[in-house]
């Protein structure tokens, strides 16, 4: 190891326990959720909001320099505070939990950490974007001229559901071959690149093209893997940002908000935050993981 890679990872050892020493040991009276993203402070705000007196909701990566992998540095965080050395010098750390995406943990028989939750599915984004009631809310905001059917909410949930799920085989199998953290960085690796109308106009998966970009990627998988994949919820494979894309296309790809809606900006990100963060109410959650966050007050 060259000593400039050593002295990256001591510098962010040091910038782990500055995030101890400024969020977390001058506030230990205050219950603290430590998240991995800053809508997640908005989101469990509004989650939580009966005990929002009770904790403080930090996600102090970013002023932290520490942007690659938040989810890592809740992890590291989480298990300091859990050494028998911090509990004794900082009078205990009942106070200190962190929350993070499961993303495939779930199917790995999960992680066994004191004080840190995982999502029950993917991530805490499915279950609010697979909600039919959020849906139609949302769709109904952005078209009031419209007026969405049943069938057509269901058809559309059922959509974005199988091909995000179908797209999360592939990446659960790169990551079954410790290969899936290279994908992040791989911009030609992302759903949009596969997203296709077929001759009837609907939208499908290109599976030949994914395979094809493993495949002159020089990924170290064996295809035929996947069909060992199966019976697997399909909201422990999908990743709400896919489903998200898959969304976008089959609704707003190719429509004209109206001048009145605050959907005009026509902006894909923006329009992904506000399905997260405008229509969320605690029954969509699971109620088993957000009894585990209620245990903590």
């Amino acid at each position: 190891m060259s000593s400039q890679r050593q002295d990256r990872g001591m510098s962010g050892l040091a910038e782990i326990k500055n995030i101890l020493n400024n969020n977390i040991i001058k506030n230990h009276s205050t219950r603290t959720m430590i998240v991995e993203g800053s809508t997640d402070i908005k989101l469990f705000s509004k989650l939580i909001s009966k005990y929002r007196n009770q904790v403080r909701i930090i996600n102090p990566f970013r002023t932290h320099n520490l942007k690659q992998n938040n989810k890592g540095e809740v992890i590291k965080i989480i298990k300091i505070c859990n050494q028998e050395d911090w509990v004794k010098n900082h009078q205990g750390n009942r106070g200190i939990f962190g929350i993070v995406d499961a993303d495939f943990m779930n199917l790995n028989r999960g992680i066994n950490i004191k004080n840190l939750l995982l999502t029950k599915f993917h991530d805490i984004d499915i279950e609010i974007f697979t909600s039919s009631y959020i849906l139609e809310k949302y769709l109904n905001d952005a078209y009031p001229k419209k007026n969405f059917s049943k069938s057509q909410l269901l058809k559309i949930r059922r959509i974005c559901l199988k091909l995000a799920s179908m797209f999360g085989k592939y990446l659960l199998l790169l990551e079954m071959n410790h290969i899936y953290s290279n994908t992040r960085n791989q911009k030609n690796f992302k759903i949009k690149n596969f997203l296709e109308r077929d001759n009837i106009n609907e939208l499908v998966l290109k599976t030949d093209l994914i395979e094809e970009n493993i495949l002159n990627n020089n990924w170290d998988v064996n295809l035929n893997d996947l069909n060992e994949i199966n019976n697997i919820n399909l909201k422990q494979l999908a990743n709400s940002h896919d489903y998200f894309v898959i969304f976008w296309r089959l609704t707003f790809e190719k429509e004209e908000f109206p001048l009145t809606s605050k959907f005009c900006a026509r902006d894909e990100k923006y329009c992904e935050k506000m399905l997260k963060l405008s229509y969320i109410c605690k029954c969509i959650i699971d109620q088993e993981f957000l009894a585990k966050i209620f245990a903590y007050f």
